[in-house]
């Protein structure tokens, strides 16, 4: 299986410019994840019970958004989710900056869950696999 992915990414370009666009992706959501918590926590004081508010914001977009996601990627062409929902991430995580130099923990969390439900969207716009795209 990985000897077939490798030579995949090695024969087949548009393939490879989707998987290091997720690869990148990837580690900018974890990056994000990992700023949210740190910021989370030091807004708050340490307060866990802060830190587990950003946690359901980042579970509850795939109670609420993640149906409505599939319909989305069934419906649209996945390129164009995939790219728009990039760059609406994008843009959101640029607006934590002013939301997190407020103080105001409120404004951290809705970015947050935008953010994280955006991140249903691509998901599903990843469908079966990079493959189908």
């Amino acid at each position: 299986m990985i000897r077939e992915t490798v030579a995949l990414l090695g024969t087949n370009r548009g393939y490879r410019l989707l998987w290091l666009a997720q690869a990148v992706s990837l580690c900018g959501d974890w990056f994000t994840l990992i700023a949210l918590a740190v910021l989370v926590a030091r807004g708050s004081h340490g307060s866990g019970l802060a830190v587990s508010g950003l946690v359901f914001m980042q579970l509850l977009p795939g109670v609420l958004i993640g149906p409505g996601s599939g319909v989305l990627a069934d419906r649209f062409d996945r390129r164009r989710l995939l790219v728009t929902s990039d760059l609406a991430r994008s843009g959101l995580v640029l607006l934590l900056i002013p939301a997190a130099a407020s103080g105001r923990l409120a404004w951290v969390y809705a970015l947050a869950f935008l953010h994280f439900g955006l991140d249903r969207v691509r998901a599903h716009a990843l469908g079966p696999g990079p493959p189908a795209v």
